[in-house]
């Protein structure tokens, strides 16, 4: 968004699989550009806080690109007026799910 054009970036794969590509395709820059106020940012360890919280109080299990909304959410609750977040997917390999949960009991 800061480049103001479509520009690559390096990307690590982890368990939040579902986003986080490389690079915006070309011809959805113009509806980003307009519909986007800008992005926020959360770390692996809050999307697997986010993921242990929708098992515990909701039981969802949602991947890490699902819960990621519910993480961003949850760190930024005091500096927005409203929050809605889309919690989807539940394509989470079983092992990491089981590591995620019980990294809560450690």
């Amino acid at each position: 968004m800061a480049a103001g054009r479509p520009v690559e970036v390096d990307r690590t794969p982890t368990f939040v699989d579902g986003i986080g590509g490389k690079a915006v395709l070309e011809e959805m820059w113009a509806p980003a550009k307009r519909l986007l106020a800008g992005s926020l940012v959360v770390s692996l360890a809050e999307v697997e806080a986010a993921i242990r919280l929708l098992v515990a109080r909701c039981a969802v299990v949602a991947e890490g690109a699902g819960a990621a909304s519910g993480a961003a959410g949850l760190k930024h609750t005091g500096s927005l007026e409203r929050i809605v977040c889309v919690v989807s997917g539940g394509n989470l390999d079983p092992g990491v799910l089981a590591r995620i949960l019980g990294a809560d009991q450690a």
